[in-house]
This record gives C-alpha cells, structure tokens and sequence, in this order.
C-alpha cells in the first residue's frame, strides 16, 4: 500500500511525509513504512558564460560536448563477441575529472585551435536537488510506501486515515491519496455498488417471469441470506481477512 502526496514544493512534500512516517509506525499492522526522500541528490551544474564563449568563437554545443564526454563519456563503437553486444564508452580518466579543480581544467578546443580551459567559459558548482520528478494529475507527488500485515487493509486505511487527518495540518494547495491495493479494492466497491443491485434487480425478474406472483418471488428471495452463510458469514465469524484475490482462488 502506499500514500501519494500531492503539491507544488518537494520540500514541502517531503515535510508532509516525514511526518507520516512516524506516525503510521505505531497503527497496528504496520510492518514497515518508509517515506520517500525527494531531495537527496547531488548534480554537477555548469554554468556557462555566453559572452566569454562568444570571444573565443565557442558555441554551447561545443562546450556541453566536453562536459559530456568528460564526465559521463561518449559510446565511441560497440564491441560484436557472438550474440553479444558491448558498447565501448570513453571518457576522462578518475585523475582528471575526480574533483572540481580537475574538471575546471579540461580543455574545449576553439575554432582558432586554441585549448580553453572549462573554468574560462563556465562556473562550476555542486548542488543538491530532487534525484527524481513524480508528476501526477499535472502536480507533484512524493510516496510513502507501507507495508500491512495481520489485519484487512479496509480496516487499517480507515484507522490511518483517521489518524493522519487528525494529527496532521495539510496546507492549501497539497492533497493525500490512498494508493496501491487499497485504491483497487475502492474501485472495486464502486462497481459492485452497481453491480449488486442490477444483478438482484435482474432475479428478481427472472423469478417473477417464472412464477407470475410477487409474493412467491419474495419468497424465495429470502433465501439468499440464508443460502450465504458456508460462504460468507462463517468465513466472518471465523476471522478470514476477504479480498479479491481470495474470491478468485
């Protein structure tokens, strides 16, 4: 199961998660929750400076395809030994490009043939970002993963639900949904609310058409109650946990 957090701020997403986690960890039933960390990645950016690039004749293409084959390499030929394929990447050696001081100082070569060192044309610096973008319904969205045991997940969502929505202040702007099996075991509930009904309505004529009375139809519809009780009400009083999966099997 899972707990989907919709906003515009990673960070405020993050926050919101961080304090469910906690919190969900003492709901009966819970065997694990981990909240996911949004913001926990490290990026290189280059910062390139036009109007320098612009004096040595240098284009941005030209300098991104330093920076790429410097860092992360270039797929130069591709290795054939048998049904198997290799692709041969080059790239800067470990001494060249292992710290900033060293990056700053791979060479871009001008038109003129000149070699312009990379701290000449562009700043240089490490920050820290999201290390991955969840979009969903056109906003942000953060997870935080549980995992339910030795209870009916119906049960547990309600008590959770009930929980997070009294202990926690979600702000303008941001939204919580229940996903995972809970969110098809709700879909499921939808249809039967119409499929239920139709199918008894349906019986009901289909009796009616046989026997001509209203009151033998009755009748013998009220026997379905009864008729349920091996597979249905037994199972509840001996405390099966129901689902989908186990109508199916």
């Amino acid at each position: 199961m899972g707990i989907k957090i919709y906003g515009r701020d990673l960070k405020r997403i993050e926050e919101i998660g961080h304090s469910i986690e906690p919190m969900l960890a003492g709901v009966h039933g819970t065997r694990s929750v981990f909240a996911e960390r949004t913001s926990g990645g490290y990026f290189l950016d280059f910062d390139l400076k036009r109007d320098r690039m612009a004096r040595y004749g240098l284009s941005v293409d030209d300098a991104q395809a330093v920076i790429s084959t410097a860092i992360g390499g270039d797929n130069v030929t591709t290795t054939i030994e048998g049904p198997e394929r290799y692709p041969v990447n080059v790239r800067y050696l470990r001494d060249y490009r292992g710290n900033l001081d060293q990056l700053s100082r791979a060479l871009v070569p001008a038109a003129d043939g000149r070699q312009i060192p990379l701290a000449e044309i562009a700043d240089i610096r490490v920050n820290t970002g999201p290390s991955m973008l969840r979009n969903e319904n056109g906003m942000l969205c953060g997870y935080v993963y549980v995992d339910v045991s030795g209870r009916d997940l119906g049960g547990y969502v309600e008590e959770a639900r009930r929980l997070v929505r009294d202990k926690i202040a979600v702000p303008p702007g941001y939204s919580i949904a229940w996903s995972g099996q809970y969110e098809s075991m709700e879909r499921v509930k939808q249809r039967l609310k119409l499929v239920v009904p139709l199918t008894l309505i349906l019986i009901f004529l289909l009796i009616y058409l046989n026997t001509k009375s209203a009151a033998k139809t009755f009748l013998i519809l009220l026997a379905v109650p009864f008729s349920a009780v091996g597979a249905i009400w037994l199972l509840y009083l001996l405390g099966y946990h129901m689902s989908i999966g186990t109508w199916v099997g």
